[in-house]
């Protein structure tokens, strides 16, 4: 199994929360659609906070495995020695 990238050693704690409206006062809400809110606390104290969607979380999770993929690649390895 591969070693935890250093990115991820940063991170201190997440949380997070569904949230699902389903019907206001005007109306019913025919199609309901998820918002998932993160807060992720890094090491250095800073939090991070944002909320998306279901489309927004699938482009991230994209976004996400592509820079893993590059973290692992031939390049990033040549500059790591040097950090």
């Amino acid at each position: 199994m591969d070693a935890v990238p250093d990115i991820f050693k940063h991170i201190q704690d997440t949380d997070w929360k569904i949230d699902v409206i389903v019907h206001t006062r005007a109306r019913l809400v025919m199609k309901p659609e998820p918002l998932v809110t993160m807060r992720i606390k890094l090491a250095d104290g800073e939090v991070i906070g944002f909320e998306a969607g279901p489309k927004q979380i699938v482009e991230l999770s994209a976004q996400l495995d592509q820079a893993l993929k590059c973290l692992k690649g031939k390049e990033a390895r040549k500059y790591k020695k040097y950090l």
